[in-house]
């Protein structure tokens, strides 16, 4: 970990430090959830979701996905992507009838989410999924064209729905990396996400980039902190999201 103190400063006010009294006075507080441009790039239409903001009908989301949908290692659902994400589209449209579901559970594996999905949530009739997937498949080390197989048949499925769908790859920690082989199996996500033209959050580099930029270094924050950083974090992939989606209809 090599933070620059101006960095590591500003990721200290995110958490809320005291520590913030030590940075320049004149310095402008840096972005701690800024990423380049290249993983900004969103690929892809949602156009029932485009069709919903455009005509201010209501905009029903549903996160899919197991313990990082969850909130888990940020202490719980009140600190998860998805109830952020409802916050911050609901601040941007505030007229507009807006409500983002949380749908995950621990430890899912993409068969268990495609049952789920199929059962649970497209009666439902959502605008669109937002679909955490993947690492179950990579701790457990199964079969690649399995899992790319599963993914197209929730795909299919959305689609034979009219629903909008954004895949989201697995969460980069160095030191899980170096234990794990997740390569196949964000290969096999973006693949899938690129031949269906789906947009895809590309959180493992995300991460990685923010890692190696020395802000959130979750494997070399002591204990203590890691529950802040991992909410943090997640808000971070709620105000990119909420980017994706309201940039469907600008």
């Amino acid at each position: 970990m090599r933070p620059l103190p101006h960095t590591f400063a500003c990721f200290l006010l995110a958490l809320g430090s005291a520590a913030l009294a030590s940075a320049p006075a004149q310095a402008a507080p840096a972005d701690v959830c800024a990423v380049p441009e290249a993983l900004r790039q969103i690929g892809a239409m949602l156009p029932a979701t485009a069709a919903a903001l455009a005509g201010h009908r209501p905009l029903t989301i549903v996160a899919l996905g197991s313990n990082s949908t969850l909130g888990t290692a940020a202490g719980g659902s009140d600190h998860a992507y998805p109830r952020d994400l409802e916050r911050l589209l609901r601040a941007r449209r505030p007229a507009q009838a807006i409500t983002v579901y949380n749908s995950a559970s621990p430890r899912l594996s993409a068969q268990e989410m495609l049952l789920r999905l199929e059962q649970a949530i497209l009666p439902g009739r959502p605008t669109l999924v937002i679909w955490e997937v993947g690492t179950y498949e990579a701790v457990h080390e199964l079969d690649p064209d399995n899992f790319e197989e599963t993914l197209q048949s929730g795909l299919d499925s959305l689609r034979a729905k009219g629903v909008d769908v954004i895949l989201m790859d697995m969460q980069y920690s160095g030191v899980t990396s170096a234990i794990i082989d997740f390569t196949p199996y964000l290969e096999t996500l973006h693949h899938v996400a690129s031949y269906n033209d789906i947009p895809l959050l590309p959180r493992y580099d995300m991460m990685r980039y923010w890692s190696d930029q020395g802000g959130f270094d979750f494997d070399a924050a002591p204990a203590g902190t890691r529950k802040a950083m991992a909410a943090e974090i997640y808000r971070c992939l709620a105000r990119r999201l909420a980017e994706m989606i309201l940039g469907a209809h600008p």
